[in-house]
């Protein structure tokens, strides 16, 4: 009896000591997984910073374009000097973006940096058109007097 007693007790013993083994390295495992998870990758990183220049290269358009809306847009230098460095910095922000994963992305991105190029050029002939057309009807309007 006393030999059973004896084994009955070392087998628990082994027991214990090999569930505190297990839960020691499940709890070593699941810290290592947990710090893994904390940490940010290196890849959502950069996505996360294409996503933050992306909203201000858009903000930035929006601004533009809410610039040009204004009357005073074509009488007024410091208004349209905004507006060309808005264009401009989007321009760049969108060169910025191309990624060179894909080549459709970078299409698209070089379609739009070409159409506000365009645009820029074509807002830039109104004003000037606009400024002409403004002299010469107060020109004849002076003539009449």
């Amino acid at each position: 009896m006393n030999k059973k007693a004896k084994s009955i007790k070392a087998k628990v013993i082994i027991g214990y000591v090999l569930l505190f083994v297990v839960g020691a390295v499940s709890i070593a495992f699941l810290y290592n997984e947990i710090l893994k998870a904390g940490k940010p990758k290196k890849e959502m990183f950069s996505r996360n910073q294409q996503l933050i220049d992306l909203s201000d290269a858009l903000t930035k358009l929006y601004t533009a374009e809410a610039t040009e809306g204004n009357t005073s847009f074509l009488s007024s230098n410091t208004e349209f000097s905004n507006y060309n460095r808005l264009i401009d910095s989007v321009i760049y922000k969108m060169q910025r973006l191309k990624r060179h994963e894909s080549q459709i992305q970078d299409n698209r991105l070089d379609s739009i940096a070409l159409l506000l190029t365009q645009k820029k050029s074509h807002t830039a002939q109104i004003r000037q058109l606009n400024t002409q057309y403004t002299n010469e009807s107060s020109f004849t309007a002076l003539r009449k007097k």
